[in-house]
């Protein structure tokens, strides 16, 4: 997996002003994504709590306005990973038909069509896919955990440890996900290739396909392989249909455990109410 990322990072050196602005908005919106709690803890403690009506409008205003913020900030990460990434494929692709054009006929009699396409094409997509949405939310759901820690201690140790207790139980869940689905759509990928290059096969050779009477030994094999590759993709289906309920659990289990826990210091007078709400 290193060696793929040093590989991909080689490529993206070219392209390193846009990676950098792509950083610089994740940043900005993770801290303007941290705004609106601060902001309801106070408006509930300061404002709400004491009576005071008048001040919820600046409040709301600054809410407003934070979560504007945050959006233009999202557009821009957006635009500029799907940039990044768009010029990062066009170099590889390049990079890939050029290495291909040079490869000798003993090559190219050993590989199948349908693999070579998959590479161009479908493997080509995928890389995409992560560099323009999977690698940016990974980084800024990575900075935005440590944002929310860094807040958590500051408000209420107590809090915060329950919020600690349950991330392993996060990464257990998603590492778990990562490992069994991997396979799984390698698997997957390896199949719409061998789909792909039987397709080509009989388009190319349909005469003699038609001439010797095998459509039905030809559809035989085609609907195997097309089978083969649905069963692969609803196992994929299955995995994750279990794991993602899973992750929903903990953070809903999270959630009550504040409110429990949160909710008993409030009464004891150990916390404020707005605390507990920015929190939650």
């Amino acid at each position: 997996m290193l060696s793929v990322l040093r590989w991909i990072a080689a490529y993206g050196r070219a392209h390193w002003p846009l990676a950098a602005g792509v950083g610089a908005m994740a940043i900005l919106s993770t801290v303007l994504g941290l705004v609106p709690p601060w902001l309801i803890r106070y408006g509930v403690d300061n404002m709400i709590m004491a009576d005071d009506i008048g001040g919820l409008i600046p409040l709301a205003a600054l809410m407003i306005g934070a979560v504007l913020c945050q959006s233009a900030a999202e557009f821009f990460k957006r635009c500029l990973a799907e940039s990044t990434a768009q010029n990062i494929i066009h170099d590889i692709r390049t990079a890939l038909y050029r290495h291909m054009n040079r490869l000798s006929f003993t090559f190219y009699d050993k590989s199948r069509t349908g693999d070579l396409l998959a590479r161009v094409t479908t493997d080509a997509d995928s890389l995409h896919q992560f560099l323009s949405s999977g690698s940016v939310y990974i980084v800024s759901n990575l900075m935005t955990i440590f944002g929310v820690l860094a807040v958590a201690f500051l408000w209420d140790i107590r809090l915060a440890l329950l919020f600690v207790i349950l991330l392993p139980l996060m990464f257990h869940a998603i590492r778990t996900y990562a490992v069994q689905v991997r396979p799984m759509f390698a698997r997957a990928r390896s199949s719409f290739a061998r789909l792909t290059s039987m397709v080509r096969d009989s388009l190319a050779g349909i005469e003699t396909v038609k001439l010797f009477g095998q459509e039905k030994q030809d559809q035989s094999r085609f609907e195997k392989e097309n089978r083969h590759y649905v069963e692969v993709n609803v196992k994929a289906a299955r995995i994750s249909a279990f794991w993602m309920p899973y992750v929903h659990f903990v953070l809903g289990a999270g959630t009550a455990l504040v409110l429990w826990y949160g909710g008993r210091l409030v009464i004891g007078g150990e916390m404020s109410v707005g605390t507990l709400v920015g929190f939650t």
